[in-house]
């Protein structure tokens, strides 16, 4: 049997009868990326973005326009186990919440649509925008490339 704690009204409520005498370390959980973002980021977003490439006579792929847009998202301050002082780290994708996702899927639709893709060091093509999409239309786009 699992035994959860969650915050309410700024109080640690656990469903536990009674706690007994152990340590505990308590986290606020998050909720990380959907997988609806998830499938529309890599079956639609960087898909759209490479046949965009494609069309302009560019060679692109997905895992690198994927590296490459990583640089979009902001280092997050750790402390290091070893030296015990602050470091900056990169944070992945999947460390994003779901807000920060979506920030981050905006960021990448407005750098295409005002030809600010050039910061990130790839090549220059026309600006373009991404248009919103259905599930049937999502489908068809995660077929295009693999």
């Amino acid at each position: 049997m699992k035994y959860y704690f969650e915050k309410r009204d700024g109080k640690i409520v656990s469903s536990f009868p009674s706690l007994p005498d152990w340590f505990y370390t308590i986290q606020e959980t998050k909720k990380n990326r959907s997988l609806d973002q998830n499938r529309m980021y890599w079956g639609y977003i960087l898909t759209y973005i490479v046949k965009q490439y494609e069309e302009a006579g560019e060679t692109l792929t997905k895992t690198y326009l994927h590296e490459t847009m990583k640089l979009l998202i902001p280092r997050k301050r750790v402390k290091s186990d070893f030296t015990k002082w602050y470091v900056f780290k990169k944070w992945s994708t999947t460390d994003l919440n779901t807000k920060q996702f979506k920030e981050y899927i905006d960021k990448i639709k407005a750098l295409c649509e005002f030809w600010e893709l050039h910061q990130l060091k790839l090549p220059y093509i026309k600006p373009f925008v991404i248009p919103e999409i259905n599930e049937e239309d999502l489908l068809y786009w995660e077929s295009l490339i693999s």
